[in-house]
């Protein structure tokens, strides 16, 4: 965890952008490695072309061609070749890092029984009169690997509860967990919820938890802290400060004694994180923990229970409603014509008619009307009468 915070935060300082850095790979020890590589490959390839494009007339002429075509694409393949095959490598890398470990097992194993029982069936195609011996091989071998990679990554679930690692996997934590009373029994133990990336990136779930107004034991699975890590690598700037923030956040509710926390590895099934966190928290019937409406909103239409922070937020606001007189002080003029416009001390803004000429001084107002918007909730109110306090 130290180390990702580590990387999080050497990434922050370098502000390079992508051209810069792509140079700078290009020009390090292993791109001038793959340069001459692709030096020796352009110049033999161009060589080969060169010979075949030559006249078929015997003459010292001829070795124009060869040379004008290895020159040519030695230079090309010198050039192009580290941006070619380091950023490949990147983006392959990077795809890599998305797929679940259990995945490319699933994988792995497809490919290993494909390529068994293709090789069981190209014996006997390679019998056959040509020229469907060379080819049909081929196509079976394409055609078996792929099914058995289908097949194994649709299965995976059911084959690894066949030879047991799926209930080994459930039943040992893992090295990462953080556990605390394990031996307690579990009754005595504190409910569960599952937190989301949001939660953790937020940051108000350590001053809930260490208050004692979250009383549960927090579960974070495992992809969740992938796909935080893979935020805190991201090559956006705001999105990299967001995922070190998450990752600094969750350290600090690893270290602290009163918040009870476990890094879990679940497996999950689904196309993206949220799916995979809303059918975990259907199977084991625990609630989420998000501020992400939209989670919110996936989680509701499949029967999961999800405690919003905002929502949490929103209700511990003070209690305003129409008819209700409060003092506030005018701090600016409004948008319609005499208009101004004041806040109260959690933020929400009060638009008071009539209250241009009071900006800069505490009026007593009437609150007339209430609007909930998207972002946030804003208050319309009248003078209460004309006479001014000056503050």
């Amino acid at each position: 965890m130290n180390r990702m915070l580590q990387t999080a935060q050497d990434s922050d300082s370098q502000s390079l952008s992508r051209r810069e850095i792509r140079a700078r790979k290009a020009n390090s020890p292993l791109g001038r490695v793959l340069r001459y590589v692709g030096l020796i490959l352009g110049i033999y390839i161009g060589w080969n072309i060169g010979l075949f494009l030559a006249p078929d007339d015997a003459g010292a002429d001829n070795l124009g061609y060869p040379i004008i075509m290895s020159s040519a694409l030695g230079a090309l393949f010198f050039l192009l070749t580290p941006y070619l095959t380091i950023g490949a490598f990147a983006r392959l890398r990077e795809e890599l890092r998305r797929i679940n470990a259990s995945d490319l097992t699933a994988v792995g194993v497809g490919l290993l029984i494909g390529g068994l029982v293709s090789t069981l069936v190209a014996f006997p195609l390679s019998t056959l009169p040509g020229p469907f011996d060379q080819y049909l091989p081929v196509i079976a071998l394409v055609v078996i690997c792929s099914v058995a990679v289908i097949a194994t990554l649709t299965k995976k679930h059911e084959l690894a509860e066949l030879v047991g690692l799926r209930k080994r996997v459930a039943d040992e934590p893992s090295e990462s967990v953080v556990t605390r009373d394990v031996e307690a029994p579990a009754a005595d133990r504190p409910p569960e919820l599952l937190v989301d990336t949001s939660a953790i990136i937020d940051g108000r779930v350590v001053g809930l938890s260490t208050s004692g107004f979250l009383p549960h034991r927090l579960i974070v699975p495992q992809f969740v802290l992938h796909e935080l890590q893979l935020v805190a690598d991201s090559d956006d700037y705001s999105r990299r400060t967001r995922g070190t923030r998450g990752l600094q956040t969750l350290e600090e509710m690893r270290e602290s004694p009163d918040v009870d926390i476990e890094v879990r590895q679940i497996d999950a099934d689904g196309p993206d994180v949220d799916s995979q966190l809303v059918n975990v928290a259907r199977s084991l019937e625990i609630p989420i923990l998000s501020g992400d409406s939209n989670l919110e909103r996936v989680a509701s239409l499949q029967d999961v229970r999800l405690l919003n922070l905002h929502s949490l937020a929103e209700l511990m606001r003070p209690a305003l409603k129409a008819g209700d007189t409060i003092r506030l002080k005018l701090m600016q003029k409004g948008r319609e014509y005499q208009q101004g416009v004041g806040f109260l001390d959690d933020g929400t803004m009060v638009v008071v008619d009539e209250g241009e000429q009071y900006v800069g001084s505490a009026v007593d107002i009437v609150i007339t009307r209430t609007l909930q918007t998207s972002s946030g909730r804003m208050m319309f109110a009248r003078l209460q009468s004309a006479e001014v306090a000056a503050e």
